[in-house]
């Protein structure tokens, strides 16, 4: 038990240094490499780098003479000649909008959350059936039309299934299937005067987003079931007489699914960062649009931002993942 929070404490420490070597990355992308559009050349390196790691630290220091008007302070204690403030990260001001860029940022991710949300309930649902399917049922015509999806799905991009779809049953399908190409979560309806969830928009590029996880967690739950099968506690179930579905529904797919799970986390951090093509071919205004923007208009600060935002969620996906693991395996709780 020790080792595993030590484990877990451990893996926040390195997250932690991983997210410092990245800001500092991008202060010598952004700030250190000559650019008109960002810092200003008359004040040092030296402070301007003590001014941005003042911005993202949590407890910075202001002199007290000077404002903390675009920080969200939470509380300020008198220290020297200023205050020592704790705050959340200051990530600076759009060069493009002038809005906040952590208001930009967090006012998308919901609407990415929800989209990626929904792509790996499909592709976990599709591809632990397909997998199981493909293992299991000895029906040649079913196993080949399981092995074409896979295949289509690892061998097509996304923003190719993306285009297609959109296409066939947002443009040509649209009167049977009632379904738009492009549109986000919450649409402005003129009548009511105010945005309204607009669920059925979730649908296409979900699906166009789900494609490639689906197909790699078919052939894992495939390959994993068929090595189930082959160790001692299965042919111990089965000479007791427990029936085949017994077997396969309380001791391979409960094995089989908790092995997925470091693949199903990986995927997460996967479509939140690489459903950017996906959400700009559907017009969905999440996590993309906000990419696709800053780099649009070069907004540097905003691109900063993003990397940092994302660097986060793959530290806190990860970590989150370390601390379930063991729940799923009591093996690694003991170890």
């Amino acid at each position: 038990m020790l080792s595993w929070l030590g484990s877990i404490f451990r893996s926040l420490a390195e997250g932690l240094l991983i997210l410092a070597g990245v800001a500092l990355v991008l202060f010598l992308l952004f700030y250190a490499i000559p650019n008109e559009e960002v810092g200003e050349p008359q004040v040092p390196l030296s402070e301007q780098f003590l001014s941005y790691a003042n911005d993202l630290s949590f407890i910075s220091y202001i002199d007290y003479r000077e404002e903390a008007d675009d920080w969200k302070v939470w509380f300020e204690l008198p220290f020297i000649k200023g205050r020592l403030v704790a705050k959340w990260p200051y990530l600076g001001r759009s060069e493009s909008t002038g809005e906040r860029v952590s208001a930009l940022i967090f006012g998308a991710i919901p609407e990415t959350l929800t989209l990626v949300s929904a792509a790996l309930i499909i592709s976990v649902f599709f591809g632990v059936m397909f997998g199981t399917m493909q293992s299991r049922l000895q029906i040649k015509w079913l196993q080949l039309v399981i092995t074409l999806i896979s295949s289509s799905g690892l061998a097509i991009p996304s923003f190719v299934f993306a285009i297609f779809l959109a296409w066939l049953f947002g443009f040509l399908w649209s009167d049977f299937t009632g379904l738009n190409m492009t549109g986000s979560l919450f649409t402005y309806d003129v009548y009511a005067g105010k945005d309204r969830l607009t669920l059925s928009n979730v649908i296409l590029p979900a699906l166009a987003l789900s494609v490639r996880p689906m197909a790699i967690l078919a052939q894992l739950m495939t390959s994993k079931i068929d090595e189930i099968y082959q160790l001692d506690y299965i042919r111990t179930a089965r000479s007791n007489g427990l029936n085949e579905n017994a077997i396969l529904w309380k001791h391979a797919m409960p094995n089989a699914v908790s092995t997925m799970f470091s693949s199903i986390g990986s995927w997460f951090v996967s479509l939140f960062i690489g459903g950017v093509f996906v959400e700009f071919i559907f017009g969905w205004k999440g996590f993309g649009h906000i990419v696709i923007n800053a780099i649009k208009y070069q907004d540097f600060r905003l691109i900063m931002g993003v990397t940092l935002v994302v660097s986060v969620t793959y530290i806190l996906v990860n970590t989150i993942l370390e601390f379930l693991y063991p729940l799923l395996d009591p093996s690694l709780k003991k170890a």
